[in-house]
């Protein structure tokens, strides 16, 4: 099953019985499976590699590796994204593999991303995920504070953080600030499905030793580390949030095929036709730009990007209601 977007949100997928969406997700036939095994490692040794480069060199010279190392993560990304899908293998246990270790670059609980990208998918543009849109009373000073974040970089390390903090305590998505944010409230059906908290906490344990490693055996700085960390949630989250700024109040229309020089297309894996994905989200990333036409024109990358400093806008519609919980992830 391909969607089409032509069709409106709710037809697509709320009109299928769950045993026809679960089909329609994991039509994996045509995955390039070993082209994904050979990025994810070679990923890992490459950025090893860079982070190396950045504790020997230091100065201006590690800034710029840093830069360099910001958009091999960016692939690597978006590798893990095709991981949340289930669309790096065939096979279920060799897809949370490298899934596990695109995240473990990240870094983050593969588990928490798919839990997380799972709700995106069925909640996009609702009143859970109002990161780019205003309404009657809302507090402005929060939403400018989050959308700022979100365009600094800040807003990455919800992920590592909520990884160590969810493993230590799952019930903090029930309390204070958390438990009030309406992102949070959608999540939280989803974290209490079985397996899901024992997954987060293992895999957040594997991240520690991971990075104690990693820091041990290339004898990597506390500076190092942070400004990679920096130059990542800096590229990443503008590139996570852009393609959706600004469009449409539809949960799967709710998103924008961005324009792409083709080195930056390949660097994205095809990431930034955003809105494809939305509509086929059971396509793997060499398949994306084959349904372009079948989808809205690419909009303009840095007219969008130079938009988004200017905040948060009033909303054009009222919300839609989130699609059914068909785990499109």
């Amino acid at each position: 099953m391909v969607v089409r977007a032509t069709d409106t949100s709710h037809d697509r997928l709320a009109g299928a019985t769950p045993a026809v969406q679960r089909s329609a997700m994991s039509n994996t036939g045509g995955l390039p499976i070993k082209r994904n095994l050979a990025l994810v490692l070679s990923l890992q040794a490459v950025v090893w590699t860079l982070l190396w480069l950045m504790e020997q060199q230091g100065g201006w010279v590690a800034v710029v590796i840093a830069a360099v190392l910001s958009c091999v993560l960016l692939t690597n990304y978006a590798l893990m994204h095709e991981g949340a899908h289930g669309l790096l293998a065939r096979d279920s246990r060799v897809n949370s593999a490298l899934a596990w270790l695109t995240s473990a670059l990240f870094p983050t609980s593969s588990t928490l991303f798919r839990v997380a990208h799972d709700a995106h998918h069925y909640s996009n543009k609702t009143e859970f995920e109002p990161f780019d849109y205003y309404r009657p009373g809302e507090n402005r000073l929060l939403k400018y504070a989050a959308w700022y974040a979100i365009l600094l970089g800040p807003n990455w390390l919800l992920m590592p953080i909520g990884s160590l903090l969810l493993s230590i305590d799952p019930r903090l998505l029930q309390r204070g600030f958390l438990g009030r944010m309406p992102t949070t409230q959608e999540l939280r059906k989803l974290f209490a499905a079985p397996g899901v908290r024992s997954a987060i906490a293992l895999e957040t344990l594997l991240l520690i030793g991971y990075w104690i490693l990693m820091i041990q055996l290339l004898g990597l700085s506390t500076g190092t580390v942070l400004l990679a960390a920096a130059a990542f949630a800096f590229h990443w989250s503008t590139r996570q949030y852009l393609t959706h700024a600004y469009t449409p109040c539809d949960v799967i229309e709710g998103a924008h095929n961005l324009s792409a020089s083709r080195f930056v297309s390949w660097m994205l894996l095809h990431g930034h036709l955003d809105l494809v994905h939305h509509q086929n989200p059971s396509l793997p990333w060499t398949e994306l730009p084959a349904h372009l036409p079948e989808s809205r024109p690419p909009v303009d990358t840095w007219a969008l990007y130079r938009a988004m400093w200017r905040g948060p806008r009033p909303a054009p519609a009222p919300a839609p209601e989130p699609l059914p919980d068909t785990r499109l992830a």
